[in-house]
């Protein structure tokens, strides 16, 4: 399927998995199709509990075409690419509001709202946006997140030297400048999952008013909570076993 023959909401997954397949990116261990899977997952437990059928619409749309630019050009950020192979899409069910919306989601995702300097999300785009954020960022704050995470930076230290057990407990409590994102997610496995950790109420918070308790209760509370034990036990057997070699 080409780009162009792409008209329909319901034709942009399926435009995805071709590509990812065509590209050989599919079984990528961070943002494959078992990510993609995951956040649309995400996404469905977040529209069925949204008052605004509009948000949801254009949520769904960003959602799956959000990281096609993973599968399309490499040497780019892929959140720009993915907004740009989206705006080449004819889609006939969007108003041009709902489009650019979901175009400005796709392209800003990478950084999110408070980055941008939004604070709290009120027009169209900013919601979706947001949203789209809580969405993608929930795979990470997941067991199979976790897991993949495990496996793709195999040959790291579980927890190096740079970071201490209690600086990346701090970590999690009081988060870090978006710019230190990199620096911890490749230092080692439990940097990289402190520092995911610390972004979820970063990545909440201009969204608050839009995740009611029901998806909050009983969807990402916890698996949050279930993410921080993971965290918490790797830091715990770091310590003994530092005690032990002492």
């Amino acid at each position: 399927m080409r780009i162009q023959d792409v008209s329909m909401i319901g034709q942009i997954w399926e435009f995805v998995k071709e590509k990812y397949a065509e590209v050989g990116f599919s079984d990528e261990l961070i943002h494959g199709l078992r990510h993609m899977h995951h956040v649309r997952e995400v996404c469905a437990n977040i529209c069925e509990t949204l008052d605004d059928p509009q948000v949801a619409k254009c949520l769904r749309t960003a959602v799956d075409v959000h990281d096609i630019g993973r599968a399309t050009d490499k040497s780019r950020d892929h959140a720009m690419v993915s907004a740009e192979v989206f705006k080449q899409m004819p889609i006939s069910d969007l108003t041009e509001e709902e489009f650019e919306a979901a175009h400005f989601a796709v392209a800003n995702h990478s950084r999110g709202l408070l980055a941008i300097g939004v604070s709290e999300a009120k027009s169209l785009r900013e919601k979706v946006l947001g949203l789209l954020c809580v969405c993608d960022h929930a795979d990470a704050a997941s067991p199979d997140g976790v897991a993949r995470a495990a496996r793709a930076l195999k040959g790291k230290p579980i927890l190096s030297a740079a970071y201490t057990a209690e600086h990346l407990r701090e970590l999690m409590v009081k988060g870090c400048a978006p710019e230190m994102m990199n620096v911890y997610k490749n230092d080692s496995l439990v940097a990289h999952l402190a520092y995911n950790y610390a972004a979820v109420e970063h990545i909440h918070a201009p969204v608050s008013q839009l995740l009611n308790d029901r998806y909050m209760n009983g969807w990402s509370n916890p698996r949050v909570a279930m993410y921080k034990t993971i965290v918490e036990i790797y830091l715990t057997l770091q310590e003994k076993q530092n005690i032990l070699n002492t």
